[in-house]
């Protein structure tokens, strides 16, 4: 948009008048009313269509005063950016508080904090990272009672889509948990585009799409009433932790004891 108003003031823009200077043989009227010699001035401030369109935005008033006190087409512009400009920003502060202050209701205490799983299951919160072209996968496993039972953290390479990473996270971690022998576990991530294809019923043949699959097959048959949902960031920081830590590890590695990296974090989540 900026190009395109230096390319105005500049009287750059290719009218019927600006053609004709350029020995292009055309008529000088109006594309869209019809009107004689369209020059910058006709087509952005005089044609009828144009002006509706300022009135339609709002605009028009503002534009009627500049155009009253200015002739170039050039100054009308520049003088309409800087009260635009100022506008724009006021009213995009305006919309920033209004969505905070919106943010800020509707989401409870317990929206930023991780949640135990229902009495008598457990919960397996699943992360990926992404960083010097490795892919790094985080998973722990803890029960109703927020206790730490198990964690993995796994890296490959090279780096994958996100959208590939975090499905494989999640493919890697519900094996995990059905050799572990659990069957009563609820899978829990950050990754939306993810969650929301496992619980789509709509097919997806992608690379991603087929990793979905098997996810959803093994859901099927190795678990109880076991559910893929989707958890905020915040809410996710011990898987979170693990992924960034993974690449640090062996390619493979189980925790039966706290990881280091994530004790701080447990302890305040059991609480």
């Amino acid at each position: 948009m900026g190009k395109f108003w230096g390319m105005t003031c500049r009287n750059c823009v290719p009218t019927r008048m600006r053609l004709i200077d350029k020995g292009v043989d055309c008529a000088p009227n109006c594309g869209i009313c019809g009107d004689l010699n369209e020059n910058n001035n006709h087509l952005f401030f005089q044609c009828p269509k144009s002006v509706e369109c300022w009135k339609k935005v709002g605009l028009w008033p503002v534009l009627q005063q500049l155009l009253n006190h200015q002739n170039s087409c050039a100054t009308v512009v520049f003088s309409f950016l800087q009260v635009a400009n100022k506008d724009l920003l006021q009213g995009w502060r305006s919309a920033q508080q209004i969505r905070n202050n919106n943010i800020s209701q509707s989401q409870s205490p317990m929206d930023s904090k991780w949640s135990k799983p229902s009495t008598g299951r457990l919960k397996c919160n699943i992360d990926a990272s992404f960083s010097n072209n490795k892919v790094g996968l985080g998973a722990c496993i803890r029960d109703d009672k927020g206790s730490f039972i198990a964690a993995r953290t796994e890296w490959f390479s090279p780096i994958t889509e996100v959208a590939v990473g975090e499905a494989l996270g999640l493919l890697a971690s519900i094996n995990w948990v059905h050799e572990l022998g659990y069957d009563n576990e609820d899978f829990e991530m950050d990754a939306k585009s993810v969650v929301d294809s496992v619980n789509s019923q709509q097919s997806n043949y992608t690379d991603c799409g087929a990793i979905i699959r098997e996810c959803k097959r093994l859901l099927g048959g190795c678990f109880r009433n076991s559910h893929v949902k989707f958890t905020r960031r915040q809410t996710n920081e011990v898987a979170h932790a693990l992924a960034r830590a993974a690449p640090h590890f062996s390619s493979f590695h189980n925790f039966t004891n706290v990881p280091t990296c994530i004790q701080t974090l447990i302890t305040i989540e059991m609480n």
